[in-house]
Formats: structure tokens, C-alpha cells, sequence
């Protein structure tokens, strides 16, 4: 048994193994052809067995474990090789083991057996067959640490080469390790046990396989329509998720996969937007990598077809965010600093007249592609109704995944009734998304490990391509994205090429049952039902457009490929996208909450109007009083602009009839190109004769002149007597 360092890492082991290195191509594919003698001197038989079954405990500690884990979140273990394939030179096989406590309990110390399998894995199935302890190779035990409630600790684990039992004569290929936690005697911690797959030297010889790695160019979800110009350089400058995946696909030969949106977001601010944004969207026109364009926010074609839509969506127009740009002809001067074009007001009054200039919605959001024609539905969902509506859209080039087509011979691609199909696989996507979603570390490492492990068992079973789509919804701000199309194109046993460059068979379809869940259907025709309630309502913005554009890029995003992934959460999206078009539908309004009182005959009533919108609204006001005892007087109100985000008051003038009581007015206000009526409201009003004013200050006046004159006749009267009796004396 080895010694135990800190965190159960076997003291013998330098920390050089520790490290986290990252195994480069030309590195792994050296590394194989040396094949040092010396570490397969040790057979394969030297290895000593566990004894007895793993994790043997007494019965009491598993009764206390199996109590607190009817009250307890289950504790999660996560095994992973530092790197996905082990080569014979290597001094040392090293592993994580992550151990998550979801729990409010302390995690006490325990004990890990780490054990390798050393049967070859031959097929797929056996990734996740159950691991079969009895037979296993033991390769070291070491201690876990406590665990505080709620948080995690890494195990980092090293098998030294004189302890690892393949051999240069075992198999090249596919092997499983182990790891379960033994949990003391006294303990409360359950027995938990984890596999991953690590690669032994490769797939063999020089057996490849040729891979297609599609990687999405998506804004994120935090983005609702198109970036504010304050955005762009984080999110397409130098070092930006967006750029480094740019330079990635060109050094590694991935195709790309862009939604307009990304160089709409950039065109749309023309010669203002930052240089580096602009530089980005060049560099993606002229890119080497093999691209295509998706949908508009990548709108999932499937849920269109389920609808029944003959017609794609498509964006309207992009008025609301071309306001804020700069374009050959214009002063830049007249452009605002800080535009926002999403869903918050601007810094500052956004003009209304369309900027000189502006380039036509085609030549804001085509894309220059070498793959044009190409649609890429959401995974299992192709359905005749999806082909029949890409069809007739004019795509030729469909990206299905393996549930619905399949490709004779291993291929990955092939064509049928003129149109081509590229085929992902769906276990490589499943395996890359949990390389992409990991919350740390070691969960990515898991997901590159498998992903690894399955395109050495592609190459293995002389499949000669092969396609891995990345996670649309994971990949733009994933961490991770980056180095996993690194270290794809890395393997040795992989060779990146572009799609047109794949193998070609036979094509079968095995259409998929439903496009999507009738609960994303449903909800996505409700959306749609709402878009032409919300048109109407633009007429009460000066320009109606901006509205009318922006409705439809924010229906595109529901749309979105990205909800229909497993851990996407498109019932709130969907429940978001209810809400905002409720308070749009409401944007304008007549606020009623005070009271007003009127004194005099005559006045001018004061109406706040509140616009929540992000464009000038501008209305006409229609006053009727409640009852007799006022008028409005005057002519008829002008029409009224109600800034973006802020309140107006409208002046009514109104004659009281009546020295005192209640009444109101009621308030409706109508667009001022006209139609129905936008938004009423009543306000409360008391009146106050203006007689008892009148009245009141009348008195007033007349008591201070009573007493006035009383202290003018008591000073007179004095006056008087000392003048006629001036020789007496007061005493």
C-alpha cells in the first residue's frame, strides 16, 4: 500500500504529477511511437487484486448511512484523468476525484480504493457497464478529507509507473478505473462509487478518425436582441469567448457555425462601433475555417415546422438599433454615446429620424459562408414537416443528428432526394456537453475523458468519420469550449477535417416522432399569437418601427436552438417573454394614483402619463368630465410626447360649475395617427367654491378693521383729555 500525502496524493509522488498539463498532439503522437521497454517490463499479472469486495463496512455504520441519506442530498464523486490517454512513457497515471457535499452535514474523513478493469473495452456499452470490483486491479488507497455542508473537495491521486499494470503488451484502447469511498466503521458517510474511462496508448497502430467539429458562434443568453455598443469589445474583442473560438476553428480546422446576430450586433452601430468588433466581423468573412449561417438567433427550424409555417421567420428590420449608428454621409456627432438598443432606455433622447445612409437589412446580416444553404435543426427532431419547410426555404445541407439519420458503412455523411446530410454523433455530443456544462475542473476532465474514449472506439471499429456538434447553449460561455476543441483536434488518433471532406454512404432517415415537446410548441404559439397585438400597440410611438423590429428579433430568440438542449430552462424563457409583452402592451398609461383639488372657478388639471417603453411615445388626450360640475374648456388637446422611461403631464383646461363637491375626469388616450383607444384612466377631483373663499378673506379683512378702529378711538380719546386738563399732575 502506498504512503498518503495531503489529499490522499501518495507521498512518493513528485508534484510535478500533480500538475494539470494538457498533452499537445505532436507530444501524444512522439510519445507512441517511443513505447519505452522499461515500463512494460512489469507484467500485467504483478498486479495484486483487492482482496475481497470493496467497500466492506459493518452493518450498523450502513444502516446510520442509509438513515441519513433518506434526509441528506446524496454526496456526488467525480473521477477524471488529468489527461485522457496514458502512454507507456509516462512516469505516473494521475487522477481527480472531486467530492461534492449538497448536503447541511459535515462529510467525515473516509478512504478511497482506486481499481483498474483490465479487460479492453470493445464497444460503446461497456463505458457503462457495471464495473466489476471482484476481478479489478487494485492501484492505490488513499484518504479523503471532511467535506464542510455545501462544498466540495479535490482528491488529486498518482499511480506511479512501477504500479500500473498495463503493459506494452496489453491492448492499446480503452480501459476503466475505478473509485469508491470506504467510509470508516462510525461514519455517516455512504458508500459511493464512480468509473471513468482512461485511453491506453492510443487506438493502436495508425488507426484515425476523421472528425468534424461544429462549434456555434451564438451571442449568449444574456443578450435579449442585439448588444449595446458598449458590449462589443467584451464580447468580440481580443481574448472574448466569440474570438478565441475564431481562432481556434482556424487552427484546428473546426467549421463554425454563426448566427447573423453576431455581425448584425456590430454592423448596425456602423463606423462607431469599436474597432475591434469591427475588425472581428472582417476576420469572420474572411476567415479559413469552413462556416455557415444559421437562423436569425438561430431559430430552431423544427418548432417553425411544427407550427405549420410555409415561411422561416426574419428579422423586419433592425431600425431600433441602427437609430445609434454612425454611416458614411452622417455627423457623427449627431449619433448618442451610450445607445441601447435592448430592452433599457438610452443615456440620452435617441433621434427619431433614420440615420443618413444605413445599409438594408440584407446587407446588416448576410454572412459570407463556404457551406451556404446549410440548417441546422435542434437534435432528434427532424421530422418530414422540417424537411418539407427547409426545402422550400432553398437549404440543400441539413446538419441531424444520429437518432434521426444514419449513414451506411460508419460514415457521416450522405445524400438523399437532393438534399445532403451531415450526421452528428449523438453520444460524442452528449459526452461534450459534459465536458462544456462541468462546474469545475475535474467534471470537464470526465467529459473530455469520455469524448476521447468514444472517438478511440469510433476509430477502432474503422468508422471513417464521424461528426461531434457542439452544445449550442453551453458553448457560448462555457470556459471550457475552447480547450475542448483543442484538445479534440489534439488526439492522435483524430484527424479535423472539414465537412465536405468526410466520407460519404448511404443515407437512411428514421424521422423523429415530434419536432419538440408539445409544451415548448404550445408556448411558442402563444408567442406568436401575442407579436400582432404588440405591432398594433406601436402606433402610439412616434416611430412605430423600432417596436415593430424589435418584437420580431425577440420572438427569433425564443425560438432559439439553445432551449430545446437538456439543461436549457425554456419554461421560464417562455414565462420572461409573457411577462414583457404584458408590460409592453401596458408601456403607456394614465396615472390616476393622486388626488387632485381645484379652488377658483378656473384651472388647468395636470394629467401624468407614464411610458415604459424604450421609444417616444406621442398621444392625444380625450377628456370628458364624470358629471356636471365641471367643463373642460378650450379646444382640443394637442397631441402629446411622452419621452422614452419617463412621465409627461398634460394640461386640461376646466371651469367649475358648482361652489364645492366631487367629481373627475375620465382620461383616454388614443396614438396620434389615431385609432382605438390606448389606455384610460379616472382621476378624483374635489372642488372648493371660490365664494367661501371669498367670504372667508371678506371677514378677515373686516376684523381686522373692527379692532383697527377700536385702538384708534382709544388713543384719540387720550389725546383729547390731556389737552383740555394740561395742569394736573398724575400724582
Amino acid at each position: 500500500m502506498l504512503e498518503r500525502g495531503p489529499l490522499g496524493t501518495p507521498s512518493g509522488a513528485p508534484a510535478a504529477r500533480r500538475a494539470r498539463s494538457r498533452v499537445g498532439a505532436g507530444v501524444l503522437a512522439v510519445a507512441l511511437a517511443l513505447g519505452t521497454v522499461a515500463f512494460g517490463t512489469f507484467a500485467l499479472g504483478n498486479a495484486t487484486p483487492p482482496a475481497g469486495a470493496v467497500g466492506q463496512s459493518a452493518q450498523h455504520t450502513a444502516t446510520r448511512a442509509a438513515e441519513v441519506a433518506k434526509t441528506q442530498p446524496s454526496p456526488v464523486l467525480t473521477l477524471a484523468p488529468v489527461r485522457p490517454a496514458l502512454l507507456s512513457n509516462d512516469e505516473s497515471a494521475e487522477f481527480e476525484l472531486w467530492l461534492e457535499n449538497p448536503g447541511d452535514t459535515e462529510l467525515a474523513a473516509s478512504r478511497v480504493e482506486l481499481a483498474l478493469d483490465p479487460i479492453r473495452i470493445t464497444g460503446e456499452a461497456g463505458l457503462d457497464a457495471e464495473f466489476p470490483i471482484e476481478t479489478a486491479l487494485t492501484l492505490l488507497e488513499a484518504e479523503t478529507p471532511t467535506v464542510p455542508a455545501g462544498e466540495g473537495r479535490l482528491v488529486s491521486l498518482a499511480v506511479p509507473r512501477a504500479e500500473w499494470p498495463l503493459t506494452t503488451a496489453s491492448d492499446a484502447g480503452v480501459y476503466r478505473v475505478s473509485a469508491q469511498i470506504v467510509p470508516d466503521a462510525d461514519s455517516d458517510t455512504p458508500e459511493l462509487s464512480t468509473t471513468a474511462p482512461i485511453v491506453w496508448r492510443g487506438a493502436g497502430g495508425l488507426t484515425r478518425v476523421q472528425l468534424t467539429t461544429i462549434v456555434p458562434m451564438i451571442l449568449p443568453e444574456s443578450i435579449p436582441s442585439l448588444p449595446r455598443r458598449g458590449q462589443l469589445d467584451e464580447l468580440m474583442g481580443p481574448g472574448s469567448q466569440l474570438d478565441e473560438l475564431l481562432n481556434t476553428a482556424e487552427q484546428r480546422g473546426a467549421t463554425l457555425a454563426i448566427d447573423p446576430r453576431v455581425v448584425a450586433g456590430v454592423r448596425v452601430y456602423g463606423e462607431s462601433a469599436s474597432a475591434s468588433a469591427q475588425s472581428f466581423v472582417e476576420r469572420l468573412g474572411l476567415t479559413s475555417a469552413s462556416t455557415f449561417a444559421l437562423q436569425f438567433a438561430d431559430a430552431d427550424p423544427s418548432a417553425q415546422a411544427a407550427l405549420g409555417f410555409s415561411r422561416m421567420l426574419a428579422p423586419e428590420g433592425l431600425s431600433f438599433a441602427t437609430r445609434f449608428g454612425t454611416f458614411a454621409g452622417q455627423d457623427p456627432a449627431e449619433t448618442p454615446a451610450e445607445p441601447s438598443p435592448t430592452d433599457g432606455p438610452p443615456d440620452e433622447p435617441a433621434p427619431d429620424p433614420e440615420p443618413i445612409g444605413v445599409p438594408s437589412l440584407a446587407e446588416l446580416t448576410t454572412v459570407a459562408t463556404t457551406l451556404p444553404g446549410t440548417a441546422w435543426p435542434a437534435s432528434d427532431s427532424l421530422t418530414p414537416k422540417v424537411l418539407d419547410l427547409l426545402g422550400r426555404n432553398g437549404y440543400s445541407r441539413v446538419i441531424a443528428s444520429g437518432e434521426n439519420v444514419s449513414v451506411a458503412g460508419g460514415a457521416a455523411r450522405g445524400t438523399l432526394n437532393g438534399v445532403e446530410y451531415l450526421v452528428s454523433d449523438a453520444s460524442l455530443d452528449a459526452a461534450a456537453r459534459t465536458a462544456l456544462t462541468a462546474e469545475n475542473e475535474t467534471g470537464h476532465r470526465s467529459g473530455v475523458a469520455r469524448t476521447s474514449a468514444l472517438l478511440v472506439l469510433r476509430a477502432q471499429a474503422g468508422d471513417p468519420g464521424t461528426v461531434v456538434a457542439l452544445d449550442r447553449a453551453a458553448t457560448p460561455e462555457s470556459p471550457y469550449a475552447v480547450d475542448l476543441v483543442n484538445t479534440l483536434s489534439a488526439l492522435p488518433w483524430v484527424e479535423p477535417v472539414a465537412p465536405g471532406e468526410l466520407p460519404e454512404g448511404a443515407v437512411t432517415l428514421t424521422p423523429a416522432a415530434e419536432a419538440a415537446s408539445p409544451e415548448r410548441i404550445a408556448a411558442l404559439g402563444e408567442a406568436v399569437a401575442r407579436e400582432p397585438q404588440v405591432l398594433d400597440y406601436s402606433r402610439v410611438l412616434v416611430a412605430p418601427e423600432y417596436l415593430i423590429d424589435l418584437q420580431r428579433v425577440r420572438l427569433l430568440q425564443l425560438f432559439s436552438a439553445r432551449y430545446t438542449t437538456p439543461d436549457a430552462n425554456f419554461a421560464s424563457a417562455a414565462q420572461r417573454a409573457a411577462e414583457r409583452d404584458a408590460e409592453t402592451l401596458n408601456g403607456v398609461r394614465v396615472v390616476t394614483s393622486t388626488h387632485t383639488q381645484l379652488v377658483g372657478t378656473t384651472s388647468r388639471v395636470p394629467i401624468q402619463v407614464r411610458n415604459t417603453l424604450p421609444f417616444d411615445a406621442l398621444l392625444v388626450a380625450e377628456v370628458v368630465p364624470t358629471n356636471a360640475a365641471l367643463v373642460v374648456t378650450g379646444e382640443d388637446l394637442k397631441p402629446a410626447l411622452i419621452p422614452s422611461e419617463s412621465s409627461t403631464n398634460i394640461l386640461v383646461p376646466v371651469r367649475t360649475r358648482v361652489s364645492s363637491g366631487e367629481s373627475g375626469l375620465e382620461v383616454e388616450l388614443t396614438a396620434a395617427s389615431g385609432g382605438e383607444v390606448v389606455t384610460s384612466g379616472l382621476l378624483a377631483i374635489s372642488i372648493r367654491s371660490s365664494w367661501e373663499t371669498v367670504a372667508l378673506g371678506s371677514l378677515a379683512v373686516l376684523t381686522a378693521a373692527f379692532f383697527g378702529f377700536g385702538i384708534w378711538r382709544s388713543i384719540r380719546r387720550r389725546s383729547r383729555t390731556s389737552a383740555e386738563d394740561p395742569g394736573i399732575v398724575e400724582p
